[in-house]
């Protein structure tokens, strides 16, 4: 994704609002304020570092633990079916530990803890809920775009033997799509349930480098983000 896409795609959807923002009912609720707590699941996989000292065929790869954090959105009815809206949330920690052979030589690899850091992934989503404003159950599914930013990287003992002295990690940024499911759930006036799945597509380029040689994995974190939350509207 480029930042011209992006920049596109927003223009595209004040676009939606603008046209469509006239036919919601002015006596529902067009505003959703939504708290509550995710746990990210990661089925991730990765090409393998590549680079000076890396024998071909040499599998050197990574594996990033599952980790939870506060999710937290602001949604808007644009229509009596469509909702714009923009996912937050407190960056989370995640942890990186190595994955592949037991060693390399005398220094161990496999489950050794290489970094940890954090994450910065706001989402825009456009969802199409079902069932008529007021009922209350309303199933809903949704499309939009994800961006990632990494920061926070810090190396470990571990990662300096691997790499044969201190190291530095970079992650890159990643742009991607989001597909969301769930289901909205009026308990009383105002106050709604919320439970949902999210699917992001989170690719980053791996760099890491030490003592002037550079050596770089491609990984595909492929989360699977499972939500439940409550949600204030007005």
């Amino acid at each position: 994704m480029t930042v011209r896409f992006l920049n596109l795609y927003v223009a595209a959807v004040a676009l939606c609002s603008l046209i469509f923002g006239i036919a919601a009912r002015a006596d529902d609720d067009l505003n959703h304020l939504r708290l509550g707590i995710e746990r990210v699941v990661l089925h991730d996989s990765d090409s393998g570092f590549r680079g000076p000292g890396i024998p071909a065929g040499l599998y050197l790869g990574t594996k990033t633990e599952d980790f939870s954090t506060v999710y937290l959105s602001y949604a808007r009815d644009l229509t009596r079916h469509l909702e714009l809206e923009l996912i937050a949330g407190i960056p989370p920690t995640f942890h990186v530990h190595a994955r592949g052979p037991a060693s390399l030589g005398a220094v161990p690899y496999a489950g050794t803890p290489l970094t940890s850091g954090k994450e910065m992934a706001p989402a825009f989503t456009l969802n199409y809920k079902f069932n008529e404003p007021g009922a209350f159950y309303r199933p809903y599914v949704g499309v939009g775009l994800v961006y990632a930013h990494f920061y926070d990287l810090q190396d470990t003992s571990g990662t300096d033997a691997i790499n044969g002295g201190p190291t530095r990690i970079h992650f890159t940024d990643s742009f991607g799509l989001v597909e969301v499911a769930g289901v909205s759930l009026r308990l009383m006036d105002h106050l709604y349930g919320q439970l949902g799945v999210t699917h992001a597509d989170v690719r980053p380029d791996v760099t890491v480098q030490t003592a002037g040689v550079t050596r770089l994995n491609h990984v595909d974190l492929n989360p699977l983000v499972f939500t439940a939350a409550f949600s204030y509207g007005f």
